[in-house]
């Protein structure tokens, strides 16, 4: 079962992770519909490789989240992991057309906004090799989350909400 008690449209159908950062959120949905076809696109050869290797019974590609690599309405389900947040306004309308889509729901799942954090931030990252990044951040509530997607709560914590939005006719 995926992080809270849910997964995408409950067991059984197809998936696909539309920019998950948290491999532990897809392996949850790997495990709540093991039958369904699974399909993950990641934005480099080699974390697609890594992403495979992970996923023997799903297909990893290489992909962006503003342009899915996948036929109209492919899917029933998009799920994705504290990505969201990432994305300023243009690219938030962008993401959410490609997932309607692909599919006829989507599950975000991002960080929660916390008393003394500023809501939306430009921050400095660091990577493992040393390497240093500016990445935009914004920190969520589900209310404020909900609003943008048009959909229903479906936690919310401390440290992350989720909501979901169904489509009837995903276009």
């Amino acid at each position: 079962m995926a992080p809270g008690g849910f997964a995408p449209g409950g067991p059984g159908g197809s998936a696909t992770d539309g920019a998950n950062s948290r491999r532990r959120l897809w392996h949850r949905l790997s495990d709540a519909s093991p039958s369904g076809g699974h399909r993950r696109a990641g934005p480099s050869p080699a974390m697609v490789a890594v992403a495979q290797s992970r996923l023997p019974a799903g297909v990893a590609v290489v992909g962006d989240a503003l342009n899915l690599p996948f036929a109209d309405g492919a899917f029933d389900h998009v799920l994705t992991g504290y990505f969201y947040g990432h994305l300023p306004l243009d690219e938030r309308t962008v993401f959410l057309s490609e997932a309607r889509r692909v599919a006829g729901e989507l599950v975000v799942i991002d960080t929660a906004l916390r008393p003394g954090v500023e809501p939306e931030q430009w921050v400095e990252r660091m990577l493992n090799n040393g390497s240093r990044h500016r990445i935009y951040k914004r920190y969520l509530t589900s209310a404020q989350l909900t609003g943008e997607l048009g959909g229903e709560v479906l936690f919310e914590g401390q440290s992350f909400v989720a909501a979901r939005v169904t489509w009837s006719n995903p276009s």
